[in-house]
């Protein structure tokens, strides 16, 4: 029998008619290397372990706030140590969000030039991570929000 790795086969595709996607997920065992068609960032909450970005291998602990472009492969090894699940917000948006706004739009050449020399990811803390927090805390309960508007 033939194993193709996540990688190459099965990767989660976003919702085409709404390229966007807010969670908190909690991961307690290895997440195994895989890629996205959308661009992806999560912030962790509580927990610990290690996350491999195309071969380069950071720690992940409260305030470790990741961005992942869709052609980057990517991994996630849980601490067993911790005795806690690794919990994390979780966003995924398509590309097109940006790519339809005007040409000289700051972020669009952030986004092309975010491969040259960049790190994935940065550790936030104190009044940093306190004011994402407050932020995507907000944003999770619009988007879980089932009410009109």
């Amino acid at each position: 029998m033939t194993h193709i790795p996540l990688v190459c086969s099965q990767y989660r595709k976003r919702d085409p008619d709404f390229p966007f996607q807010l969670a908190v997920h909690r991961l307690d065992k290895h997440f195994p290397a895989h890629r996205h068609d959308f661009m992806e960032f999560s912030l962790v909450l509580e927990g610990s372990g290690t996350e491999v970005i195309d071969g380069v291998e950071h720690r992940m602990e409260c305030g470790t706030f990741t961005f992942v472009m869709p052609y980057q492969v990517h991994e996630i090894f849980v601490n067993p140590e911790d005795g806690k699940p690794l919990k994390l917000f979780n966003c995924n948006f398509g590309m097109e969000l940006f790519w339809r706004m005007h040409d000289n739009f700051w972020i669009n050449r952030f986004l092309l030039q975010a491969d040259q020399g960049l790190p994935s990811q940065i550790q936030l803390e104190g009044g940093h991570y306190d004011r994402i927090l407050a932020t995507l805390t907000e944003m999770h309960e619009e988007y879980t929000r089932e009410s009109l508007w």
